[in-house]
């Protein structure tokens, strides 16, 4: 693995001390106030009008690319997002410290209940993010999610390994839930500079197959938690497609404990009309509706 967006894990005593003695979660920052969140942004913001005026004149519409990407207004839905995603790792790694609770799981086994209305184990913290086109979800959450390191490092631990805290997808147009894992595998090889893609789509492979790949590579790289952006895309499926990929998502969250945030446009909430305890399951981190 070969990657300018891998760390490496380091020794410090993070502010909450039931963080202390777990590798996942003393590597993470420490949660920001708001006003230590905010000032980050500040921090951030791309250059003025005024610092643009001092550059020579031909130069300046280089910037201007520049101007329009990194331009933001701080607001409170920014912080709300980053509340969430923050949250939901924390519970996540609170359940899997390496070093206590070593992680066995019979993924074929597991796999058998995918297509069940599982909804036995009572840890939950996936949520819920409607809105409507242009409001700024998706780019809220890219905000928040830069707050996060990319990828650590591990060599001090029980065993050796990356741990990978937010993996964001789309999901596909189709509801495909093989192209799901393969933009999962695309997204881990973009962060690790890995080969999955490569090594798991092959030729006449079936679900089934990603599913469990998929599986093994959440649990081997200690993925915080998943998000999932467009949602809506699942009624355009053919039928039962939407309630494959739900249950999929169940199917990590109370097998493998990894929250999912799943986010789209209100036409979402479509997929829960019939199935109060599914909507109830992911908004049992958070539920938010942004309507304006």
């Amino acid at each position: 693995m070969n990657s300018d967006q891998i760390v490496d894990a380091i020794q410090r005593t993070p502010k909450d001390p039931s963080h202390i003695g777990n590798p996942l979660l003393e590597n993470l920052f420490d949660f920001l106030s708001p006003q230590e969140f905010f000032k980050i942004l500040i921090d951030q913001t791309p250059r003025t009008r005024a610092e643009i005026l001092e550059i020579e004149r031909d130069i300046r519409p280089h910037f201007l690319d520049e101007m329009i990407d990194k331009f933001l207004v701080p607001n409170r839905r920014l912080y709300q997002v980053y509340e969430l995603i923050h949250s939901s790792i924390n519970a996540s790694y609170k359940l899997r410290n390496p070093i206590e609770n070593p992680i066995k799981s019979n993924l074929r086994q597991d796999f058998k209940t995918l297509f069940k209305d599982n909804y036995q184990s009572t840890f939950s913290k996936s949520s819920l993010l409607v809105g409507i086109s242009g409001i700024g979800k998706t780019t809220s959450i890219n905000v928040a999610c830069a707050l996060f390191k990319k990828a650590i490092r591990h060599t001090t631990t029980v065993e050796t390994f990356i741990q990978i805290p937010i993996i964001k997808i789309e999901c596909p147009k189709d509801g495909s839930l093989k192209d799901l894992c393969r933009y999962f595998f695309i997204e881990v090889d973009n962060i690790l500079g890995t080969c999955y893609e490569q090594e798991y789509c092959i030729p006449r492979d079936n679900a089934s197959d990603r599913v469990i790949a998929m599986s093994k590579l959440v649990i081997a790289h200690r993925v915080g938690t998943l998000i999932v952006d467009e949602i809506q895309h699942l009624n355009q499926t053919k039928s039962g497609g939407s309630d494959t990929m739900l249950n999929f998502f169940l199917h990590l969250d109370n097998t493998l404990h990894i929250p999912i945030l799943i986010v789209g446009t209100p036409e979402a909430l479509e997929l829960f009309s019939e199935k109060q305890r599914l909507r109830r399951r992911f908004t049992a981190g958070a539920g938010l509706k942004w309507d304006k």
